[in-house]
């Protein structure tokens, strides 16, 4: 049974729904946009820059380690080779990317969700990768598909460096990697804290952020 369709969540900001005309030809029958959620310009370098400072203390304890290598705990490198030690740092942060994706789909999966995963190359050089899925979700379902890496990610990563000492050089890379990767996470679930908790939130197909919906049985 379809649920009734909530009021207008945006009604207080000053937005009003997208009419007919503007229903995105992505969105899934049955629903209706009611706003675009997805990050501006200056929010996605905002949040670049938020995630290259994050990241940029945990790289220079990294280097530092790297170069005079402490005698004992997660930062000292089970390897003298500058060449390996790089290969196998840059493999763990490719694994912890896999591992925030899969992740958000095993979570979107959880709450009703139909997950598909994908990888695209960013100026043809960097690789991405990315869950999601068309269904929408109540506002805590999202939220909660939203954050579950920046636990689940730095769970397993601290679980890593105590029962795998010796490799803890890298757990530690990729779970600090993963935390300076979750600042997009973050900045949507700071959004979706705004909403009123009984909207529909889906995924956006395309962008850094999230659409608003409502039940429509007339586009079904």
């Amino acid at each position: 049974m379809m649920p009734e369709p909530p009021e207008d969540p945006t009604a207080s900001q000053g937005e009003s729904p997208s009419g007919p005309e503007d229903r995105p030809a992505d969105l899934p029958a049955g629903w209706r946009l009611v706003a675009d959620r997805s990050g501006r310009r200056r929010d996605v370098m905002l949040i670049n820059l938020t995630a290259l400072a994050a990241a940029l203390p945990f790289g220079a304890l990294m280097v530092v380690a790297g170069l005079a290598p402490v005698p004992v705990g997660p930062l000292r490198p089970p390897t003298d080779s500058t060449m390996l030690l790089l290969s196998l740092t840059l493999l763990a942060l490719l694994l912890a990317s896999v591992l925030h994706e899969w992740v958000h789909g095993l979570t979107m999966q959880a709450v009703g969700g139909r997950p598909r995963y994908g990888a695209k190359l960013i100026q043809g050089i960097c690789p991405v990768f990315y869950a999601h899925c068309d269904e929408p979700l109540r506002r805590d379902q999202y939220l909660l598909v939203t954050v579950a890496p920046t636990v689940a990610v730095t769970a397993v990563g601290v679980l890593l460096m105590l029962l795998l000492p010796r490799w803890g050089f890298f757990a530690l890379a990729a779970a600090a990697g993963n935390l300076a990767g979750c600042t997009g996470d973050w900045w949507i679930a700071a959004r979706l804290l705004r909403e009123r908790p009984d909207v529909f939130v889906q995924d956006h197909p395309r962008e850094v952020g999230y659409r608003l919906v409502a039940p429509d049985p007339g586009t079904a």
